[in-house]
């Protein structure tokens, strides 16, 4: 058997169409890369990488990174609560990091000229940074033991065209 790319293969996604179905979704994805680094860090063999450099430390960085996120979000929050409110001074480390990485997406947009991508970056700073940052990483951790799929599954009712799907639970495909 060959494997090969096909450049002319498309693919298509249903998203989420609403918050619940997301939250389901994002619920699944959170639980299973967390299981998922677990496991490769029980690897026995070595994996790709010289010391620090090595795919298990940044296997285990991003673990960390992972369970951190929630109370990460809190910190920054109190950072700006304490620099902006009680005029504390922030410190010179910090405004340059906070400089690189917002730096690197201001020179993303200036590179490709896409003006609406300053929207979509304050969108995601105001929505989506607490949404995907704080909410969806405690509601995660909080349902580690949900294993059900909700209704995001889809079967053919038996229409030839196919166009008659109706949504099953996971409690109606186990039986």
């Amino acid at each position: 058997m060959k494997l090969s790319f096909v450049p002319e293969a498309t693919c298509y996604t249903v998203v989420p169409h609403t918050f619940s179905v997301l939250l389901s979704q994002r619920r699944r994805w959170i639980n299973s890369t967390f299981h998922n680094m677990l496991e490769l860090i029980q690897v026995s063999n070595p994996m790709c990488g010289v010391c620090c450099l090595s795919m298990k430390s940044i296997v285990v960085l991003d673990l960390v990174a992972t369970l951190i996120l929630p109370a990460s979000f809190i910190y920054v929050c109190c950072i700006l609560f304490i620099t902006l409110w009680t005029g504390e001074p922030i410190s010179l480390f910090m405004l340059v990091v906070w400089g690189i990485v917002v730096g690197v997406q201001v020179v993303v947009f200036l590179l490709r000229s896409r003006w609406d991508y300053w929207w979509w970056f304050f969108i995601f700073v105001v929505a989506g940074v607490p949404v995907f940052y704080f909410v969806l990483p405690l509601y995660s951790f909080w349902h580690m033991d949900d294993f059900s799929w909700g209704t995001t599954r889809q079967v053919s009712d038996g229409n030839e065209k196919g166009d008659h799907l109706k949504s099953v639970s996971t409690e109606e495909t186990d039986m």
